[in-house]
């Protein structure tokens, strides 16, 4: 291979080496607050999810089109007001009934979550951002 190419070459990867933003890692120090506030947000993510995997549950929302993947994905953009909002109203609800109500309130959330542009999952709702 020629010099010059060689020298080209070099030049033209040197300026690409050059051209790419770096991006330096901050440490924080991180509060028991903040801490404890993860782990509850974990915690009311696993209850809801071990709410929900009845079979009653999975299989209306089976029916109204939710799929379990779907489902996990929706719970992992849930805030954690939200989660905890869902978790109370599930555990006031006696066993095996209010299930249709709870499945209306889920189907409600997930819409919006789809209107806020988190999420793709039913083809008849469009984003509010486009």
């Amino acid at each position: 291979m020629p010099l010059r190419l060689r020298r080209a070459i070099a030049l033209m990867i040197s300026l690409l080496l050059l051209s790419t933003s770096i991006t330096t890692a901050q440490a924080a120090m991180l509060t028991n607050q903040q801490l404890f506030a993860q782990s509850e947000l974990q915690e009311q993510r696993q209850q809801l999810r071990d709410s929900l995997a009845r079979d009653e549950i999975r299989q209306q929302l089976e029916q109204l089109g939710v799929d379990q993947t779907q489902l996990d994905q929706r719970i992992d953009h849930l805030t954690l007001s939200e989660i905890q909002q869902l978790n109370g109203q599930m555990e006031q609800l006696p066993a095996g009934a209010g299930v249709v109500s709870l499945l209306v309130l889920l189907f409600i959330i997930f819409i919006i979550t789809d209107a806020l542009g988190a999420t793709d999952v039913f083809p008849f709702v469009h984003p509010i951002n486009r």
